[in-house]
């Protein structure tokens, strides 16, 4: 979870076919629920057994789900031993506590699941809403996840059904990894990106295979703060950003992730973060290990 950055966005079509559907391969939906936007960061309503409902991250990168210690503790789930949880793109980690099984609700889909719990504080001072918890891999695994950016709607439905034509490969490995292309200056950086809708910055870029593809990339230093602590960020506007059949102009980039996050590949590059999708639909269908990424319909 990074800072708020302002991106300036233009989305070029190249036969894009999708558009988004109530339905995700005929089945009904679980759940469609209206999130709240925070920057360009998408928050659901999730309820945490009798507790009334709470507003969480939509975290595509997370492997688990993180719900604040406080908020636990009065919803009156037992805390566990201490952990340590992996933060994407920052080498360390976040001091946690494991959570007995745990039941989550949003809408209508419901999963028992055995979360975390943290302190989420520093989280809260990123964002302007009281949020409570990070909604991670672990529960929206089982689905078929459609996100609207511009019109800040989360549909859930089964996975696994009939795949769409224009649909792209994904691999499923405690995140959703994709294939995409930077592209700056002539030079090119191709790769598998993590899908993190918990990112709020448009690219993350594996420090390592940065300098390697794009040597002379002038950075400005700035600092972002991930939920286990702050970040040292190196940002540079780049060209273009070819993603599921989109070439997405107009982003920011930051040039110093400096960790691979578990199941990554050798060919991991980077996380492609929220604002990279502002005036998208994307849709992650876990079971059938497909996405796609669509520009939201105009009037």
């Amino acid at each position: 979870m990074l800072r708020r950055l302002a991106n300036r966005r233009q989305v070029l079509g190249a036969g894009l076919s999708l558009a988004l559907c109530a339905r995700a391969g005929g089945a009904e939906p679980l759940a469609s629920v209206t999130a709240i936007r925070d920057g360009h960061l998408l928050l659901v309503p999730v309820w945490v057994g009798p507790m009334p409902a709470a507003l969480f991250v939509l975290d595509t990168g997370a492997a688990v789900t993180v719900i604040d210690t406080a908020w636990a503790q009065r919803a009156k789930l037992a805390l566990g031993p201490g952990l340590t949880l992996g933060a994407p793109g920052r080498e360390g980690g976040l001091a946690a506590r494991a959570l007995a099984e745990t039941t989550l609700t949003v809408g209508g889909a419901t999963r028992s699941l055995k979360a975390a719990a943290a302190d989420l504080a520093g989280l809260r001072r990123a964002l302007s809403s009281e949020v409570q918890g990070v909604l991670g891999h672990d529960f929206l695994s089982a689905y078929n996840l459609t996100a609207d950016f511009a019109e800040g709607r989360v549909v859930l439905a089964p996975g696994g059904a009939v795949r769409p034509t224009g649909s792209h490969d994904m691999r499923v490995a405690g995140q959703p990894f994709v294939q995409a292309r930077v592209i700056h200056r002539g030079r090119a950086l191709s790769g598998t990106f993590g899908v993190d809708t918990g990112a709020d910055t448009a690219v993350h870029l594996l420090a390592q295979r940065t300098a390697a593809a794009f040597p002379d990339l002038t950075t400005t230093d700035a600092q972002g703060a991930t939920i286990a602590g702050p970040q040292t960020l190196r940002l540079a506007p780049i060209d273009a950003l070819e993603l599921g059949g989109a070439r997405i102009t107009g982003l920011t980039a930051n040039a110093a992730d400096d960790a691979r996050p578990a199941g990554a590949g050798p060919d991991y590059a980077g996380r492609i973060g929220a604002p990279a999708l502002r005036g998208m639909i994307l849709t992650l269908d876990y079971p059938g290990a497909w996405f796609s990424l669509t520009p939201t319909p105009g009037p």
